[in-house]
């Protein structure tokens, strides 16, 4: 990350010596979609089951998710043309997977409410066609903060759950909620229109989370409707 805003930096100070200048802030919401299998995983979660113990599992089928988000991005314009900065967003994702636990309920439906805070560095180039209109292309690369997730279904309420020792885990009545021990990989790419300072985008979004030993990636596509100040 640190070598990614250096990058920047140099390339906004190099670009900045031989352009005009000016100061660029952009305000979008945005709304994303994924699609595809949940692959299983363990929650660490358990419940004392006919003398033994029962592991609470969630993933194994095929789901579509997706969410709103807010985005701001703040930088550098470099004639018109080039703009370097910084971003961040924050979204909210909500869908629907299945739970088992054990042989005591092996299809439990719950829903599912994860946040997250991508933080990234932005680069976007215009390419001025007439005095209104400005197609432009737009990329972004870098990570995201551990994000938080909400797991909800009646049966969690029927069973005595038990927390793993030292865990952030939280359990209340029906609901299951938790952070990622760490964040991840956040990449964007995107082509939209600036109209009047009004700007339309749709693109490609790639995040990555860790289970263990495993890296899973997560495709999405997107579109943002927002607003540019300055530039």
């Amino acid at each position: 990350m640190k070598k990614l805003f250096s990058i920047a930096c140099v390339l906004a100070c190099s670009l900045a010596m031989h352009a005009q200048v000016a100061f660029q802030m952009d305000l979008e919401v945005s709304g994303r979609a994924h699609w595809g299998y949940i692959p299983m995983s363990s929650t660490g979660i358990t419940c004392p089951h006919e003398g033994g113990i029962a592991f609470l599992n969630l993933g194994g089928n095929n789901t579509i998710t997706g969410g709103p988000g807010v985005n701001l991005d703040l930088g550098l314009r470099f004639s018109d043309v080039y703009f370097i900065g910084v971003g961040a967003q924050f979204e909210a994702n909500f869908g629907k997977t299945k739970a088992s636990l054990g042989m005591m309920n092996a299809d439990i439906p719950v829903q599912v409410m994860n946040l997250c805070l991508p933080i990234y560095g932005v680069f976007k180039m215009y390419f001025p066609v007439s005095s209104d209109a400005t197609p432009y292309i737009d990329l972004g690369v870098g990570g995201y903060l551990p994000d938080w997730y909400q797991l909800k279904a009646d049966v969690f309420a029927q069973y005595p759950l038990d927390i793993p020792v030292d865990s952030k885990t939280k359990i209340d009545g029906d609901k299951i909620e938790f952070q990622s021990d760490k964040g991840g990989f956040y990449f964007h790419a995107a082509a939209g229109v600036d109209v009047n300072h009004f700007q339309v985008s749709a693109g490609y979004e790639l995040s990555t989370a860790s289970d263990d030993t495993n890296t899973r990636l997560y495709h999405n596509v997107f579109v943002k409707v927002g607003f540019r100040i300055g530039g």
